[in-house]
């Protein structure tokens, strides 16, 4: 609208300024805001047995700062495999969270998708 009205130096000092603000509004993001970034994942537990349940798992996800946002379970006859969906802590050591899981006896498998693991 400046440019329409004339003010040809107006125009071209407000887009400078408004380039280099959101060149400075980036690099604030890559450093600050990544850092602080809750990453999201889809985590499938197939478990031999029905009767603990996930209880075990579900501890072990607390105990890494890993917070579930839902689950879905599938359930037949003596095996049960569940679907969450969970959100991971930037502190969180989601690698070693994985091995533990991985150990539990009760767990057959443990797949983890769609996590961007940021350095």
């Amino acid at each position: 609208m400046a440019v329409g009205a004339g003010y040809l130096f107006g125009a071209a000092t407000a887009t400078a300024l408004a380039m280099a603000t959101l060149y400075a509004l980036r690099r604030f993001r890559s450093s600050v805001i990544s850092p602080m970034r809750l990453g999201s994942a889809d985590l499938e537990l197939d478990l031999r047995s029905t009767e603990g349940g996930p209880a075990g798992a579900l501890g072990v996800l607390e105990r890494h700062d890993i917070t579930i946002r839902s689950m879905d379970a599938e359930i037949d006859g003596d095996r049960a495999r569940f679907e969450l969906q969970v959100r991971v802590q930037p502190s969180a050591d989601i690698h070693s969270a994985l091995a533990e899981l991985s150990g539990i006896p009760e767990v057959e498998r443990v797949s983890l998708t769609g996590f961007k693991d940021y350095e």
